[in-house]
């Protein structure tokens, strides 16, 4: 059979930005030609004499993989993975469950580098009985702190802490037009950090793991599970309500990855308990208690300091 009495070739552009084609044919409209035998794949038009060969049309929906060729969609392909993969880690943090620091003390977990002037988590790998820093890991601590939280004079701020004197730590309010709330100072804590990760990772290429540690359950949850639902359901939770700081999260999220991809870093976030959060909570304190030193002054005729 020649390849004019087989059918047509049709044009594409796959999600790849490839151009192929494929060969439709007459007698069945939505079938391919065996990459094997040339046939149609079709069984009911039985010019195929390869086994096991379907009756498929391209996937519309996804490319290829770069790595075996398989639709990058189907659980076929042999590179396929993905972050519920029981093999692979997701971006929360649970140092109980991690196979390099499972068996090292909680009291041993994280030590201060100072060199480095940052925290560096610590694992046992090959040695079993030899714990020692992980050298392309780095660990820092949020927090953000909220004064008379919920009334209109409410002042927020927040604390990046990378270790005690570390010239990375930060400290500080932020403007009056972005909303005094507990939850966003966490969020703006999140904000400088990532602003800080960024800057390290570009002049320190041995960094390879930033843990972000929080104490804030909404943060870590959003940035680890929530995000990719709530952009595809345009800023709206399960329950049809609006998220709160939806933008500014999904602008820190876009921000990570963006990271991640351009830095080749994996940052993963550590929910931790709030008595374990005090370095970044004194900094976020203190800068409130600068501000209202500052103000004393005038404020104490209108509000119980």
């Amino acid at each position: 059979m020649s390849n004019q009495s087989r059918g047509t070739y049709h044009h594409y552009y796959n999600t790849n930005g490839q151009y192929t084609h494929v060969q439709i044919y007459p007698e069945c409209q939505n079938c391919l030609e065996c990459e094997d035998c040339g046939g149609c794949i079709d069984d009911n038009c039985g010019d195929c004499d390869c086994e096991g060969c379907d009756c498929d049309e391209p996937c519309e929906d996804c490319g290829d993989c770069d790595d075996c060729g398989e639709c990058c969609c189907d659980d076929d392909c042999a590179c396929y993975s993905s972050e519920d993969d029981d093999d692979e880690p997701g971006r929360e943090f649970f140092p109980e469950e991690e196979e390099e620091t499972e068996e090292v003390p909680y009291s041993r977990l994280v030590v201060y580098n100072r060199e480095k002037q940052f925290f560096r988590l610590q694992i046992r790998e090959d040695d079993w009985w030899q714990i020692h820093q992980d050298r392309g890991s780095m660990m820092v601590f949020i927090d953000g702190a909220c004064r008379w939280n919920g009334q209109p004079h409410a002042m927020a701020s927040y604390g990046v802490y990378f270790g005690p004197g570390s010239k990375y730590n930060q400290k500080g309010l932020f403007p009056r037009h972005i909303p005094q709330t507990g939850v966003r100072a966490e969020i703006e804590a999140l904000a400088h950090a990532l602003g800080r990760i960024s800057d390290r990772v570009t002049y320190d290429r041995t960094i390879q793991l930033i843990i972000i540690a929080c104490d804030c359950e909404f943060v870590v949850q959003a940035m680890c599970r929530l995000m990719d639902e709530w952009i595809e359901d345009g800023g709206v939770n399960s329950w049809g309500n609006p998220v709160a700081d939806f933008d500014r999260l999904k602008e820190l999220y876009q921000l990570m990855k963006d990271i991640e991809k351009n830095q080749s870093v994996n940052v993963r976030f550590w929910q931790i308990p709030r008595e374990q959060n005090d370095g970044a909570d004194q900094l976020a304190n203190e800068a409130l208690d600068e501000e209202l030193d500052r103000w004393k002054p005038l404020l104490q005729p209108l509000i119980q300091i």
